[in-house]
């Protein structure tokens, strides 16, 4: 199984396609999903996608730097026993 997880930096969004970071985050999470899968051919059972939004940041939101780094899409491949 592969979770592609989705997230922003802590700053406020609103757009057409994205009011609130949640939905950004779910759509960078599910346009690398529809890639693999479409492009690729890769197994559409064995992906999920999640939106995390601003709150799962890898370094704190203090400075345009560190907000480049938390907006980011993360790979999750589970080991199956």
């Amino acid at each position: 199984k592969i979770t592609v997880e989705g997230h922003t930096d802590d700053l406020a969004i609103k757009t057409s396609k994205s009011p609130r970071n949640w939905e950004l985050s779910a759509l960078r999470a599910t346009a690398v999903v529809k890639y693999v899968v479409t492009e690729k051919g890769l197994d559409p059972s064995r992906f999920s996608a999640a939106g995390y939004a601003g709150y799962q940041p890898l370094v704190p939101d203090i400075n345009e730097a560190n907000r480049r780094l938390n907006r980011r899409v993360d790979i999750v491949i589970m080991k199956l026993d």
